[in-house]
């Protein structure tokens, strides 16, 4: 039997394909950073390495500092 497996990169790079340039993307420790890299760097992308746990409470933050965003 054939496992099904999901290419996690390819997901990431699908879901920020074509993005607009008022789009934010907070990425969490390891992997999802590098995955979201991988996908093509751009000034809204916030690169969480070292910060576990930590993704959630920086979106947060943004979106009390920037609502309009």
């Amino acid at each position: 039997m054939t496992e099904a497996r999901l290419d996690r990169r390819a997901a990431v790079a699908a879901l920020l394909e074509g993005r607009s340039d008022d789009l934010l993307v907070v990425s969490g420790l390891g992997s999802p950073s590098y995955d979201v890299h991988a996908a093509g760097d751009h000034a809204a992308n916030f690169y969480l390495w070292g910060a576990m746990g930590s993704a959630a409470l920086v979106g947060l933050g943004i979106a009390q500092a920037r609502p309009d965003r």
